[in-house]
């Protein structure tokens, strides 16, 4: 996450582009959503961050798994009520079907667009 951490705080200073998070995450392993937890912490928690609105976009991959959680449970797992600062979308997708990927960039479209206007 470090290496993260520092290649988005140099695009944050060198860029007019502005700044976005995308998150992929196994909808079905509770395990390392634990550790997208400590992830979106960490970044929350960042200089470069705070105070910005940063939209948060979540793919819930492999939704197609018996056993997967929701985008509820997700939101729930990763305690997204608690970000209320920025706007986040946890969308449902199957990387290797391509679902829901046109859907959660176009709400990061939209997000984006939102904030140009502002």
């Amino acid at each position: 996450m470090d290496e993260f951490v520092i290649s988005l705080s140099l695009l944050l200073v060198n860029s007019l582009i502005p700044p976005v998070y995308l998150h992929r995450l196994h909808s079905s392993d509770r395990m390392r959503a634990c550790v997208s937890k400590e992830e979106l912490a960490q970044l929350l928690g960042h200089a470069d961050i705070q105070g910005r609105t940063v939209p948060i976009l979540f793919f819930a991959n492999k939704m197609d798994i018996p056993g997967a959680m929701t985008p509820e449970m997700v939101a729930d797992e990763l305690e997204l009520e608690k970000v209320r600062d920025k706007p986040w979308h946890i969308q449902s997708s199957n990387a290797l079907k391509g679902d829901g990927v046109n859907e959660g960039i176009e709400w990061l479209c939209t997000q984006l667009t939102m904030l140009a206007r502002k």
